[in-house]
């Protein structure tokens, strides 16, 4: 963990120098070259990529009701997936691309692989680009679990973390998925396996499942493991009201409380 957080470190320093999020052109950093909307697509990939937004802009609008009149077509453009596509390719000509769903992880990502893809050079070339199909599967399997059509979510899941076995998002759902199944034991293995994982932008998003792992550590009867998890999350989230929220209701179940029903709430719902 000690050298993920001299990356980030060193990432903030190359940032402060003048990385602007939203740039449109290529820009200089020392010698990293970053193409913030570039990437060699494919026609199909790129066409699916209109999809995917045009999907997500109908989502935060209307919510799990808008996805049916697209489910066909994501399924489809899941089908047209490459056989390798992951988070961070280098291309033959020593370039790299970055595919990535969150603004702030495609950022940090891109820096990193800038500063540590150089071959000895001191030059790098990445381009940061849209994910196209791991974020087809997410919302594929997101939609299958909100319908608690598990095996379906599942199959699409393990499809995505085929093409991407670190996606943070899948392995959030599929995590998800197990949970919606009260299936407690596979939800904490995974969320312990994932929180063993020295990925980066893993690493950014602890809190996530350590939320996973209190809320199986609770259901399998394992209070103080479950609080210590949510107070760890709290620690990587100082905002996270699910996690306050689920400490104070198991001190309450420590100092006699009732428990009460499970409710799921999956990532990206309405609210």
């Amino acid at each position: 963990m000690k050298s993920t957080l001299a990356l980030l470190a060193t990432c903030i320093t190359f940032a402060l120098a003048g990385c602007a999020s939203g740039a449109a052109r290529p820009q200089q950093i020392g010698s990293i070259q970053l193409n913030l909307n570039g990437g060699a697509a494919t026609q199909a990939e790129a066409d699916d990529g209109a999809l995917l937004m045009e999907v997500r802009n109908a989502f935060n609008t209307r919510g799990y009701p808008a996805l049916p009149p697209y489910l066909l077509r994501l399924r489809a453009a899941l089908d047209r997936a490459p056989a390798s596509y992951p988070i961070t390719e280098k291309r033959p000509n020593g370039s790299y691309v970055v595919r990535a769903s969150d603004e702030e992880d495609g950022m940090m990502l891109t820096l990193v692989t800038g500063l540590l893809g150089g071959n000895g050079s001191g030059n790098s070339n990445v381009a940061q680009t849209l994910n196209v199909y791991g974020g087809i599967a997410l919302i594929l399997g997101s939609d299958a679990v909100e319908r608690k059509a598990f095996a379906e979510a599942h199959s699409y899941l393990d499809r995505g973390l085929t093409l991407q076995p670190e996606n943070w998002e899948l392995l959030a759902e599929k995590a998800a998925a197990y949970l919606g199944q009260n299936n407690w034991r596979e939800a904490l293995a995974l969320a312990d396996e994932t929180l063993d994982s020295d990925d980066m932008i893993i690493g950014m998003h602890r809190d996530a499942f350590l939320r996973k792992r209190g809320f199986a550590l609770v259901e399998l009867g394992r209070l103080i493991e479950a609080r210590e998890a949510y107070v760890d999350a709290l620690k990587a989230n100082k905002d996270d009201k699910v996690s306050q929220s689920e400490i104070a209701y198991i001190d309450g179940l420590l100092n006699g409380g009732k428990p009460q029903g499970s409710v799921m709430v999956t990532p990206g719902a309405k609210q």
